[in-house]
C-alpha cells in the first residue's frame, strides 16, 4: 500500500536537491576558486590603484588593516582547499549519481571541472602568479 502521505516525497526531492547543488559546487570548484582569487586581486586593485603585478605587490602587505580585504584573503584561502579534496570528492559524487543522473547531466559536470583545471593552468589573468609569488 502507497503512503498517503506526501511527506517522503518532499523529503526526497529535498535530499535531491541537495544532492546535485553539492555535486554542483564540487564540480565548479575550479570556476569558485578564480572567482575568489578575482575578488582578491579586485579589492588589491582598488587598494592600489592598479592591478597587482607578480613580485611587485605582495599579497600579504597590500593592506594589513584592511577588512575586505582580509575577509576575501580568507575566502580564497578556503576556496584553494575545496579545490585541493575536489579530485576526491568528484569520483565519489559520480559513483553515487551515476544511475539517479542522467549521462549528460554527468559528463556535463565533469567536463565544467576539467575546463575549470584548464583555466588554472592557463591562469589567463595571471592570478596564480601574483598569489603564489
Amino acid at each position: 500500500m502507497a503512503p498517503t502521505s506526501s511527506a517522503p516525497a518532499i523529503k526526497r526531492s529535498l535530499n535531491d536537491r541537495l544532492l546535485a547543488a553539492t555535486y554542483l559546487l564540487v564540480a565548479g570548484a575550479p570556476w569558485l576558486f578564480l572567482a575568489g582569487l578575482a575578488l582578491l586581486a579586485g579589492r588589491a586593485a582598488q587598494i592600489l590603484g592598479h592591478w597587482p603585478v607578480p613580485l611587485a605587490d605582495d599579497p600579504g602587505l597590500i593592506a594589513p588593516g584592511d577588512g575586505p580585504y582580509a575577509n576575501l584573503g580568507r575566502l580564497s584561502t578556503a576556496l584553494r582547499f575545496w579545490l585541493l579534496f575536489s579530485p576526491f570528492l568528484l569520483p565519489g559524487f559520480v559513483v553515487l549519481t551515476w544511475r539517479e543522473f542522467r549521462r549528460r547531466t554527468t559528463y556535463a559536470l565533469i567536463g565544467l571541472y576539467l575546463l575549470g583545471l584548464v583555466a588554472i593552468r592557463i591562469d589567463p589573468f595571471g592570478l596564480l602568479a601574483w598569489i603564489i609569488d
